[in-house]
């Protein structure tokens, strides 16, 4: 796991796909061996032909979807694929051992969210067309949102979800990439006043709707994405500490109108007060944490059960407890490095568009990987948050993975504009 997180900021490193093409390979390598001795681990202390047989298909998928991918967008960002791949594959480590009964279902999304993987870049190559329906981005995540509010199921004191013909939806998860569309198309021409008041309004609009679904996290994540993604458009130093301003005030009129919010303020204060109760979740992360140390209880040999909702937002206190904390803290380099790699390609792009795409997504999910794992370490209030790719559950799935195609276009016309002008120069 060091190597491979070392590898992971060795290839950030290297601009081009043949000087880095050895540490790629390698890569794989590691993922396919960490996996591997996952699998032998799962089958030595639960055996069935069921899990042979899912995490069978779970190994086969990991060989060959990277491979396909490059094989369609050989200019895709190698380390954005390898990342994904190794988070897809703990997340199906992860599942197996702490919701079993879940693998099937996870593996099944993941397998559907992966054959839309392949359409999506394509859909975003008609750059106008996408541009075109920024306000059918904001008016139809507003509708979703709404409708979560009205008809939501309650989980946690919050209204996150709904279910249709069975089937749970959270649509926050996908509001998230209809907000950073609509934000990145409706500054990409200009970022005036009159643009940034349009969707300051539209902003608002999500955050409030949030808010009183007490969707706090949710609120926060598109709180900071708008803020980071104003300035990146107008350069204004004054946008960034004005919303930041705002959103402290904001914080103390949250922490004094709804009773969860200072349930969770008292929790992460000093959960040992109410070891047996409130605090109790808290308290069990912290235990894991702890019991794991450097080097872990081994795959099996810790009590990550003992967690509330483990499998979902506390996911990555099991990874620590069972793979020690060496290794969870290479998981958050990971992400760190996932992060790097797509504010890099932002940088690099010609148009405001896809550079606030990009930065937008890159935004989105780095922050709530701090949220995270923030929230299981006591670092910051827990605020309900999943860990992409990672932890259980289809909504989560699905729109990590609809965010990653959308970035892997942004790397794919980078790449192409390098390549344009290097075959340029070399013909000057």
């Amino acid at each position: 796991m060091l190597l491979y997180t070392y590898l992971c900021f060795r290839i950030n490193t290297i601009s081009t796909y043949k000087k880095n093409k050895g540490h790629v390979i390698a890569q794989k390598v590691f993922i396919m061996l960490i996996f591997a001795v996952c699998y032998a681990l799962i089958l030595y202390h639960n055996f069935s032909l069921i899990t042979f047989l899912c995490l069978a298909l779970e190994l086969i998928y990991l060989i060959f979807f990277p491979v396909l991918f490059k094989v369609i967008y050989p200019e895709s960002s190698d380390v954005i694929t390898n990342n994904m791949t190794f988070m897809l594959a703990l997340g199906f480590v992860m599942i197996e051992r702490l919701a079993p009964h879940n693998a099937i279902k996870q593996f099944g999304i993941v397998m559907a969210g992966s054959v839309l993987f392949f359409f999506i870049p394509v859909f975003f190559r008609k750059k106008e067309a996408v541009i075109k329906a920024k306000y059918v981005y904001a008016i139809v995540g507003i509708i979703l949102l709404a409708i979560t509010l009205v008809l939501g199921r309650t989980s946690f004191g919050a209204n996150l979800s709904f279910t249709i013909a069975g089937l749970t939806f959270q649509p926050s998860e996908f509001v998230k990439i209809l907000f950073v569309l609509f934000v990145a198309s409706m500054l990409s021409k200009s970022s005036g006043f009159k643009e940034i008041l349009i969707s300051a309004i539209f902003a608002f609009a999500h955050v409030i709707i949030l808010v009183l679904s007490t969707d706090l996290g949710a609120a926060l994540i598109f709180f900071i994405v708008y803020l980071i993604m104003i300035y990146i458009a107008s350069g204004k130093v004054v946008y960034l500490l004005t919303g930041f301003a705002a959103g402290a005030g904001a914080s103390v009129v949250a922490y004094h109108l709804f009773a969860h919010i200072r349930v969770r303020v008292s929790v992460w204060l000093n959960p040992w007060a109410d070891i047996d109760g409130k605090g109790y979740q808290i308290t069990q992360s912290l235990f894991a944490i702890g019991t794991g140390g450097w080097f872990g209880m081994g795959l099996y040999g810790g009590l990550p059960t003992s967690i509330p909702v483990v499998s979902k937002d506390f996911v990555f206190s099991a990874i620590a407890e069972e793979f020690g904390l060496i290794f969870a803290i290479c998981v958050a380099l990971v992400c760190v490095s996932i992060f790097l790699e797509i504010m890099k390609n932002a940088t690099l792009c010609k148009d405001m568009f896809n550079k606030l795409l990009a930065a937008g997504i890159g935004v989105l999910y780095i922050f709530q990987c701090f949220l995270t794992i923030g929230g299981v370490t006591k670092f910051i209030p827990s605020t309900g948050v999943t860990l992409p790719f990672v932890s259980y559950g289809g909504s989560s799935i699905l729109s990590s993975l609809i965010m990653f195609a959308i970035v892997q276009t942004v790397c794919m016309k980078v790449r192409e504009d390098i390549n344009e002008k290097e075959i340029r120069k070399s013909k000057e």
